[in-house]
């Protein structure tokens, strides 16, 4: 009771086996369930006599399943004792878990123990269960133990180094993946290697050892096919067995020099039609068979679930999923059925031209015809073609874009090898050769142009000539790129090209030879430009001939202009681009420093002086915004030594009104001079609109800001500086004015000379409308009353310290609104301006003191109360228009209680 032994297959090692014990006079087996591990194997091995140093615990009946019952489960040793009877048992914690683990002898244990005799170096490797001694599962040597290798990033580079570790060739070595050698017994050495293929051993190799419990078990265990010393066939050749003819059979790959089958998962006719190829047979009409139809093959299945695009040399260049990885037996060999040959490789033909100097190019290969890509074909493998054809080596004219129609068959480049995926049939190229000798009767040469209608030699109507005839060209597509083709074509200026449409240079006759051209500009005849085929049939007459004007440029790319002032100091910034003005900036982040150095660009005065002016303010500029936003410091030559970067708006807030221009310094201007001031729209020369010249020209200043100190400044520099005060007014009191608003934020000092002299944002830099255009009321001095003055209008008998406030403006005594801002910081501004104690001074409303006459004259003041006088306190700008004209009558005028001494 309780004795132990290995059952094992005859030849196995007496060190390894199913472990099966003996309870009450019977054998069983022992469950391999997740409790099952080393240590239990290290007691096996101790009670067998043997060396417990180095035990594996084996799972998965690995030897072969045992008989009778299964004795023992969830056993979890310690690894210290004597006998495997002895060993703890985990409890179950519910049925389940007891009784699903091990229900037959799949699970049966096992264990290998360390065979005395038996000896390994680290790092060695060896190879089981291959067919030959090229091949097999890779396990490799670790603590005395061989172990596998996990297919974790297992590829063709660790399978070289494993190979040359082993003596033979590294090249075209095969990894295989999947267990493709069967699962190994025992320990999994290694879950990943990353060799960079010149390792000597796989240790040398970045490796991780620890293998991952969910992706690395023996189902996974990598191998290698290494290539044969001596071997049968080259790597990635391709024959055909078991067919009747040459031209048919089973396909068989060599890999390693090893012949092998093709599995016919997702075996298609374009994987036929590359074998057919790679054989030198037609790969037209090439047919697939399946399910081995001419016959099994014997020996590995290297290739499965194939992929071809058709245009690949050698089937082993098809996608697939990898050699020797499949699911296939024998009986899925694939087949194919090829086609002879109908050409000797390397011949070329001209098809479908005009006459036998021109047409498709068509090369032979693998005896079938197929076209030639247009992307690599040009002048000198035209030339090239056309020498071959007998005709003249040089003077060939490539054509693109199928211009002699669509051919059939596969696609190549010009040198024979296979043409990218990105070409089909609609890039086949053409050529029309020159030949020996010229016709002398012919009106002219195939791809000579020639311009007709114009009033020079520069421009006209573009006539080609085709098979000897002039013809048209229909303006469908046409544009300055194929124009600047045919100036270049004519050696003519190509600084402006501009392309003519609708018989600009009058209808032509004969036929309309070319219709859609769409060249890229670098082709050197108009020919060799992708257009409608000739065989299509166009849809042009001759009143959409083409035409062209061929111009020396009219600027150069860069240069500058202004356009649109009224003098030439000023105007919407042009720019030119490609030789013609077709291009203005777009005035996000334009500012006086780009000014003044595009001015100081132009030869004009530039300086601090110079105006930055947005919104297309001189007009809409030509051609295209240029979206560059300039950060110019103000000392720069031009504009293209200034700091650049693309515009930080959508292309939505970049349009021509969005268009900057300049108002450069000038002393030849002089309709006003800088920083001149002027009154605009008041009914006397001491009140209206606040105008600031620059530069000659008159502009508004915007009320931000606007105070009496703003005002004081600009009546004392009109000269108006007796009798009374100054008072600011806002919201274009007198009016809207036009043109410029130069000035916004003015903050005076109120000592000033001059309203240039003042603190202000950059010139013309603001963000008011003219509905914001600031005025001011001076002081008049022959007026009736002192401008800002006022006084108490009261009932006879009211006390003298209260009643309805009346203000003198321009000689003229009128009310002010008691609104809502009307309040005791008013009053008390009121009483200290009238000389008396501020204290305690309160605002009266609602005409209390009865109403006045005239005008009212101030609405929404809201003084803070330590003003000097009532004209100087800030007026609120309003929200709305019933929000500015609450106070329709005189039952709203303001009235004050001073304290009485």
């Amino acid at each position: 009771n309780g004795a132990i032994r290995l059952r094992r297959d005859e030849g196995d090692s007496t060190y390894q086996g199913t472990v099966e014990l003996c309870l009450n006079g019977n054998w069983g087996s022992v469950c391999a369930d997740r409790f099952w591990g080393d240590a239990d194997a290290r007691v096996v091995c101790s009670q067998l006599g043997l060396s417990p140093e180095g035990a594996i615990a084996v799972t998965d009946a690995a030897y072969g399943e045992g008989d009778g019952f299964i004795l023992l489960r969830r056993v979890h040793c310690a690894g210290d004792e004597s006998v495997l009877a002895q060993c703890p048992v985990v409890e179950p914690t519910s049925f389940f878990f007891d009784f699903t683990s091990c229900r037959s002898h799949a699970s049966d244990a096992g264990v290998i123990c360390r065979d005395p005799s038996f000896t390994c170096t680290d790092g060695d490797i060896r190879l089981q269960d291959g067919e030959t001694e090229f091949e097999g599962r890779v396990e490799i040597c670790r603590d005395n133990h061989f172990g596998t290798v996990c297919e974790q990033g297992w590829d063709e580079n660790d399978a070289q180094v494993a190979c040359r570790q082993l003596g033979y060739p590294g090249e075209n070595a095969i990894a295989v993946r999947g267990g493709y050698f069967g699962t190994g017994i025992g320990r999994i050495h290694i879950s990943s290697v990353d060799c960079l293929r010149s390792e000597t051993t796989l240790m040398d190799c970045p490796l991780s050892r620890d293998p991952h419990p969910f992706f690395c078990d023996h189902s996974a265990d990598a191998g290698v096919i290494c290539q044969v010393p001596d071997p049968d066939c080259s790597h990635g050749d391709v024959r055909l067995v078991g067919g009747l003819t040459e031209l048919e059979g089973r396909v068989d790959i060599c890999i390693g020099g090893r012949w092998g089958s093709v599995c016919d998962d997702a075996w298609d006719d374009i994987d036929a039609s590359v074998v057919c190829r790679q054989l030198g047979y037609s790969q037209n009409n090439s047919l697939a068979t399946d399910t081995a139809f001419f016959g099994r093959g014997t020996g590995p299945i290297f290739i499965d679930q194939t992929g071809c695009r058709g245009n690949e040399s050698r089937l082993l260049d098809c996608l697939h999923s990898g050699a020797g990885v499949h699911d296939c037996s024998h009986s899925e060999d694939a087949g194919v059925i090829c086609s002879a040959t109908t050409c000797e490789s390397g011949a070329v033909r001209l098809v479908n031209g005009f006459n036998e100097y021109s047409g498709r190019m068509e090369l032979c290969v693998n005896g079938q015809w197929g076209t030639i890509c247009d992307g690599n074909f040009r002048n000198e493998q035209a030339n090239d073609v056309c020498m071959k054809q007998g005709f003249r080596a040089t003077g060939a004219i490539p054509t693109s874009s199928a211009f002699f129609g669509e051919g059939e068959g596969s696609l190549y480049n010009s040198d024979g090898t296979a043409a990218s995926e990105q070409c089909s049939h609609r890039n086949d190229a053409g050529v029309f050769c020159q030949p020996l000798t010229a016709d002398p009767a012919s009106a002219c040469n195939t791809g000579e142009v020639r311009l007709m209608g114009g009033s020079s030699d520069n421009e006209g109507r573009v006539e080609v000539c085709l098979n000897n005839q002039w013809g048209t060209v229909c303006d469908d597509s046409w544009d300055d790129r194929s124009a600047a083709v045919v100036c270049n074509q004519l050696n003519l200026p190509i600084g402006v090209v501009t392309a003519v449409q609708n018989a600009g240079f009058g209808q032509g006759t004969g036929p309309v030879f070319l219709d859609d051209i769409k060249c890229r500009g670098n082709e050197t005849n108009i020919l060799s430009c992708p257009q409608l085929p000739k065989d299509r049939p166009h849809n042009c007459r001759h009143s959409e001939d083409a035409g062209v004007q061929c111009q020396e440029p009219t600027c150069l790319s860069g240069d500058v202009r202004l356009a649109g002032g009224e003098n030439p100091n000023e105007g919407t910034v042009e720019v030119c681009v490609e030789n013609r003005w077709e291009g203005s900036i777009c005035d996000e982040g334009w500012d006086n420093a780009d000014a003044a150095v595009l001015c100081r660009q132009l030869g004009l005065e530039g300086g601090v002086t110079a105006v930055a002016v947005r919104g297309s303010f001189f007009g809409d500029g030509p051609g295209e915004v240029l979206r560059t936003q300039y950060g110019c410091f103000g000392n720069e030559s031009e504009l293209s030594e200034c700091l650049s970067e693309p515009a930080n708006t959508p292309d939505s807030f970049c349009t021509h009104d969005d268009d900057v221009g300049v108002i450069c310094p000038s002393a030849e201007v002089t309709n006003c001079t800088t920083g001149d001031i002027r009154l605009e729209g008041g009914s006397t020369e001491y009140l209206g609109r606040v105008e600031v010249c620059l530069h000659g020209r008159w502009g508004t200043v915007c009320d931000d800001g606007w105070d009496s100190k703003d005002a004081t400044v600009v009546c004392n520099q009109l000269g108006f500086t007796e009798n009374g005060y100054s008072v600011p007014l806002h919201l274009s009191a007198f009016g809207f004015g036009t043109g410029l608003i130069f000035l916004d934020e003015v903050q005076c000092e109120g000592t000033e000379a001059s309203l240039l002299g003042c603190r202000t944002h950059e010139i013309g830099n603001h963000n008011c409308f003219h509905s914001e255009d600031a005025s001011v009321i001076c002081p008049a001095p022959d007026s009736a009353c002192q401008n800002g003055a006022i006084r108490l209008r009261r009932d006879e008998g009211d006390s003298t310290y209260q009643g309805t406030v009346e203000l003198c403006l321009n000689g003229n005594w009128g009310s002010v609104c008691a609104d809502r801002f009307w309040g005791d910081a008013d009053a008390r501004v009121v009483c200290s301006q009238l000389g008396l104690s501020p204290e305690g001074a309160i605002a009266v409303t609602d005409a209390a003191y009865g109403e006045g006459e005239g005008s009212i004259l101030l609405r929404r003041v809201h003084c803070t109360g330590n003003e000097s006088v009532l004209a100087h306190c800030p007026v609120v700008e309003p929200t709305s228009f019933f929000f500015d004209f609450s106070c329709f009558s005189h039952a709203s005028d303001a009235g004050v209680i001073c304290r009485d001494p």
